[in-house]
């Protein structure tokens, strides 16, 4: 039996040794594990990053062409408009009497610019 007191007490000093001569070298390589794997997720997120401001430029660039197509359509049917309405007045007559119909006052301009409160319908 003592033979085997002092195989047993060999072996549980070989294992406690190997611990803690192997334990160092193990928190240092998941340390390096883990370091790697965040500057990974870093890379990537910065990649994310640049991925998503490429995205809103472009969208950017997209909605500012929209902006300039409608404003040079809107300058377009303004010249329509004017260049039509420059010898004839007949349709500003009819859009002012169009908007009389639908409205609940009517301001009538005097001569000294005064509001005539006693005017009924």
């Amino acid at each position: 039996m003592d033979k085997t007191k002092i195989v047993v007490a060999l072996c549980i000093a070989s294992l406690t040794a190997a611990v803690l001569i192997l334990m160092p070298k193990y928190k240092a390589w998941t340390r390096t594990i883990r370091s790697r794997a965040e500057l990974r997720e870093a890379e990537h997120e910065a990649q994310l990053e640049v991925v998503k401001a490429r995205a809103t430029r472009q969208s950017a660039r997209i909605l500012a062409d929209a902006e300039a197509e409608r404003a040079r359509g809107i300058a377009s049917a303004n010249r329509i408009i004017g260049e039509s309405l420059r010898d004839d007045d007949k349709i500003l007559r009819y859009l002012w009497i169009a908007a009389l119909r639908d409205a609940e006052t009517i301001y009538v301009p005097t001569e000294a610019s005064m509001q005539s409160l006693g005017a009924r319908q």
